[in-house]
């Protein structure tokens, strides 16, 4: 059964959530203006270019990681459980080495074969330029992702969220806009681009120079443990470096077949759905986050239990948050890109839905995904994302060509993309839950899940029958949209949704809320 500690871990998850949820919104807000900028004032071209540009970078950048930020933040949360600063210390300077060689090394490479890439392999020079420039970026994204690990794994959410959704968002929109003004136009995407990341970089740098000292703290540690941390930091980051590459590819392989088998257009096209279904990536984002180094620090002292209960805790939260919006999408695809894209991007409706259905199963159980990462299973992680990757590739240069088969809703044959995302996204997760399972005994999965899955039914059940009597236009749809979400939380709380956990939860942060309310309003009585 969950203890006071539970309790406590959960009603800081909660807390700790909203702050995220507020810059994951600005975030969202500052980043889909960016991009609807470049789509619309711009065209499909340059958004295509631009979006093919970062997939590339993103390769290289992973690789050049060697999955070094992603080992700091495991075992900077296992050394603080046990409270050994000396090998924090020794793990930080060693891998800022290792680091900086590697992404240098990378960024020349991508340098010097921008040209080949651009001419031979996509036969587009105008890539070329974007690739040259973003280059550059690969050891200043590294290290921004690397501190900002570091901010994690000492639990600075609130903080890291704050830096990196919203001032790094707000600098490439501000600059993006400045850049338009002044009468740049493709070089507009490229420079604002680039300076955002130098500013997150700078910002993430200083916060933990002035804020957690403590990693640039030396102190005496003897060879033999300096070496076993170096073999710790390598056997499990090297799994994590292939699965990161292997992790881009599998998510941009679509885009990639489609720039190679249609044109730039047709992956900005299609690049207009890919952001709108990640939108179910954040509810996972809003606890998991923080979700992760707690039960690193929890499995660090064997408290299996409250691991086990944290998971499905959360698992319950991410499905609740996210069934409402999954649905409203599914069922108005059209209205939600002509919103954010406009007419021009249409055509990417259809994928939108298919999109949509392999990350609605994946944002529920990629909780076993950190599961792993908590039992140091890389290697597993690894053989499911190259399996799954395998699959993803054959199914896409099989369906994207089928034009005639999958150009539905005059998709331009781009159906066959995001069907083959779909199947191997889903196959993707349920092969990590299985091996979760194997591993930790832990399944982030409650039978009240469905309760809240009978409780949809009936708020779907009434907006699909006033779809079938009306056409849909922008006024209906936000309308509708609305009484769904309302009908839907208040059938939540009217049939018993909620467990004893959330109303606990919920209960502190109303007191929480209620107690900085009264605080401000006796300050401004004080001051007037």
């Amino acid at each position: 059964m969950p203890n006071k500690n539970f309790d406590k871990i959960l009603e800081r998850l909660f807390e700790t959530s909203i702050f995220i949820f507020i810059g994951i919104m600005i975030s969202k807000i500052f980043s889909y203006i960016y991009k609807i900028i470049i789509a619309r004032y711009l065209g499909a071209d340059i958004y295509g270019l631009y979006s093919l540009s970062l997939v590339i970078v993103l390769l290289f950048a992973s690789v050049s990681g060697l999955g070094i930020s992603e080992g700091i933040l495991r075992y900077i949360s296992l050394y603080r459980g046990k409270e050994e600063k000396n090998k924090i210390n020794y793990m930080f300077r060693y891998s800022s080495r290792i680091l900086l060689i590697s992404t240098l090394i990378a960024s020349l490479l991508l340098f010097s074969l921008s040209d080949i890439i651009s001419i031979k392999i996509f036969n587009n020079p105008s890539l070329s330029f974007f690739l040259k420039v973003f280059s550059f970026i690969i050891p200043i994204w590294t290290f921004s992702g690397y501190f900002m690990n570091i901010m994690i794994a000492f639990e600075k959410v609130k903080q890291q969220t704050a830096i990196e959704k919203i001032v790094q968002s707000f600098a490439k929109l501000f600059f993006l806009l400045l850049f338009l003004f002044i009468g740049l136009k493709t070089n507009a995407v490229i420079f604002s681009f680039f300076i955002g990341v130098f500013i997150f970089l700078i910002s993430t740098f200083l916060y933990c120079k002035y804020n957690i000292s403590e990693i640039f703290t030396e102190y005496n540690l003897k060879n033999t443990e300096k070496n076993k941390i170096s073999r710790n930091i390598f056997s499990y980051s090297i799994p994590i470096m292939f699965f990161g590459l292997v992790f881009y590819i599998f998510y941009w392989t679509d885009s990639l077949m489609i720039g190679y088998f249609k044109s730039t257009t047709e992956v900005g096209i299609y690049n207009a759905a890919i952001p709108i279904a990640f939108l179910l990536s954040l509810a996972p984002e809003l606890f998991i986050t923080l979700l992760f180094p707690i039960i690193n620090k929890e499995y660090a002292n064997n408290n299996i239990n409250i691991i086990t209960n944290l998971s499905k805790q959360i698992g319950k939260w991410i499905l609740i948050i996210n069934i409402p919006i999954f649905l409203i999408m599914i069922l108005f695809p059209e209205q939600i890109i002509n919103i954010f894209f406009g007419k021009e991007y249409l055509s990417a409706s259809t994928p939108l839905i298919f999109l949509l259905i392999g990350n609605f199963v994946a944002s529920l159980l990629t909780i076993s995904n950190r599961l792993l990462l908590m039992a140091g299973k890389t290697k597993t992680l690894l053989a499911d994302l190259v399996f799954t990757s395998m699959l993803n590739f054959f199914l896409n240069l099989w369906l994207i060509p089928k034009d005639k088969i999958f150009n539905i809703n005059n998709s331009n044959g781009l159906s066959g993309a995001a069907i083959s995302t779909a199947i191997s996204v889903i196959i993707f997760y349920l092969l990590l839950m299985i091996h979760a399972k194997k591993s930790t005994g832990i399944i982030p999965l409650r039978k009240d899940f469905l309760k809240i899955l009978f409780i949809t039914i009936i708020p779907l059940i009434i907006l699909l029958f006033i779809k079938s009597l009306i056409e849909i236009n922008m006024t209906y749809f936000i309308l509708l949209s609305i009484f769904f979400f309302c009908f839907y939380i208040l059938l939540i709380f009217l049939m018993k949704g909620f467990d004893k956990d959330d109303i606990l939860v919920i209960n502190s942060a109303k007191n929480k809320f209620k107690s900085r309310f009264n605080n401000i309003k006796i300050f401004n009585e004080i001051n007037n």
